[in-house]
């Protein structure tokens, strides 16, 4: 055995403690107690300064300038770079080739406004917008097949149009239509709205071909989609794959024909048919649509129409006469008569439904004459001392003047070259403030009360209670007649 006394001091080396670690790697606590001394002697502003030499001497100009910034400038400043931090921080998600289209479509942005917004972003390492070739074949992806086009004339196939129509919606709604059996998803159906109307416009310095075209008049025939459906039987509520947000809305309206011709009842006639005979000869369309058969049934109203169109389309010769009960305007104001009248429902050829293209200018107009004539209380002057009584009192200026002052509006004045400045915003604005309109015209303000609800009525996309519309309606015709009896409703009012 070795004795104790054999061994040495310098013989045996202690292991005692905790070995040292790196700053750089020790906790949060460690570093607070090895700086203690350091921060109790030396000011924030000096270890700052110190902070941003040491790390300017090791190279690190890029966090030398960032403490530089932050704590030798304004107070402001730190909390400017923290929140700028924190949004820099968040992932940014580039667009797609369809979302810049949307984006360029809702901006109205020029190809030269797009490119420099896309150049900035990637100025400031943000490179979210796909170049602007990607957007041009995005928008060739809007585009159906089957389009004829000449110099005065563009126009799409019927079945080509709603077959596109049918796919775009379709690859919206992927999320939804996963959820339908194949069983279901044979047996869908697309709800459009269609119609036709013309207009004239300026004529440009364009050459033509024939010498006989012109451009300053232009027809067109267009859809719009409503519903995208699945549908067992008419007992049961149907299912619906997609639902238009905004019916009205020209961000939705598909043109089926564009055409430089004046609008007349021949043209309304012989176009009308036309699509007629396209929709009759429509079959069901079938696709692939993620490795599964889609079938789509199609069914088109002709709803999207004004008076004129539907006096053509119904050969109705009079505007004063109602193409639907066929009562003229001596009748409109017979409440109990008109109730009574059987309509006969082959005059409603293509189920026009409510024509409400026109209809806010309309119920505004026939209050607004109605105004002109309140004093001599006559609907048609014929008597050349009311004339004359009507020319003193100059109504119809004064009621402009008034319009124009209290309001802002510009009321029953022609436009050069077409119309008048009665539009659907000017009717909108007379009915949201009916006390004004009707101190201005001496209308009763029930009255305009009542034809506004009407109108908000008919142009809602809500479901409609048809039962307590039609007494809301026949009180607010009855309550029209005891007012002015005088003068008979305007055919759209009617």
């Amino acid at each position: 055995m070795y004795k104790a006394s054999s061994f040495s001091s310098n013989d045996i080396k202690v292991k005692g403690g905790r070995p040292k670690v790196d700053f750089s790697k020790s906790s949060e606590r460690t570093k607070r107690r090895k700086t203690q001394l350091l921060r109790s002697e030396v000011g924030s502003l000096e270890l700052s300064y110190a902070a941003q030499m040491s790390l300017r001497a090791s190279g690190q100009l890029d966090a030398a300038n960032v403490i530089k910034d932050v704590t030798l400038t304004t107070p402001k400043r730190a909390e400017k770079y923290r929140k700028a931090y924190k949004e820099t921080s968040k992932s940014v998600m580039p667009y797609t080739d369809d979302k810049a289209l949307s984006l360029i479509i809702e901006a109205k942005l020029s190809k030269h406004q797009y490119n420099i917004l896309r150049s900035t972003a990637k100025l400031n390492n943000c490179n979210i917008y796909p170049p602007y070739e990607k957007i041009t074949l995005a928008k060739k992806r809007c585009y159906p097949e089957s389009m004829t086009i000449t110099e005065i004339c563009a126009e799409v196939r019927l079945q080509a149009l709603l077959e596109h129509t049918c796919i775009r919606i379709i690859q919206t709604q992927s999320d939804v239509i996963n959820h339908f059996s194949d069983e279901q998803l044979k047996n869908l159906k697309l709800i459009c709205k269609w119609g036709c109307d013309g207009s004239n416009q300026k004529e440009y310095k364009q050459m033509f071909e024939d010498n006989n075209s012109s451009d300053d008049n232009v027809f067109l025939i267009s859809l719009v989609p409503l519903q995208l459906i699945y549908c067992e039987n008419n007992e049961n509520p149907p299912i619906y794959v997609w639902t238009n947000p905004r019916p009205s809305s020209p961000r939705f309206c598909r043109p089926i024909k564009i055409k430089f011709i004046h609008e007349t009842t021949k043209v309304i006639t012989i176009e009308t048919k036309n699509i007629e005979n396209q929709i009759e000869s429509l079959i069901p369309s079938s696709f692939i649509f993620n490795d599964r058969e889609v079938v789509v049934n199609y069914q088109l109203l002709f709803t999207m129409v004004d008076g004129k169109v539907c006096n053509a389309v119904c050969d109705n010769k009079s505007t004063l006469k109602c193409y639907i009960c066929g009562a003229t305007s001596k009748d409109f104001n017979d409440i109990s008569n008109i109730t009574r009248i059987k309509i006969d429902e082959s005059n409603i050829k293509l189920n026009f439904g409510l024509s409400i293209l026109h209809a806010w200018i309309r119920f505004f107009e026939c209050l607004l004459h109605l105004a002109y004539k309140l004093n001599v209380k006559k609907w048609r002057v014929l008597d050349s001392k009311i004339k004359e009584v009507i020319k003193t009192n100059n109504i119809t200026s004064r009621i402009q003047q008034e319009f124009k002052s209290q309001l802002g509006l510009i009321v029953d004045k022609p436009k050069p070259g077409f119309g008048s400045s009665n539009d659907g915003n000017t009717a909108r604005r007379f009915f949201e403030n009916s006390f004004i309109s009707s101190s201005i015209t001496g209308i009763d303000e029930g009255i305009i009360k009542q034809f506004q609800v009407v109108l908000l009525v008919i142009s809602s996309g809500y479901n409609i209670n048809v039962d307590k519309f039609k007494i809301f309606t026949l009180d607010t015709a009855k309550n029209f007649v005891n007012k002015y009896p005088w003068y008979p409703m305007s055919t759209t009012v009617h």
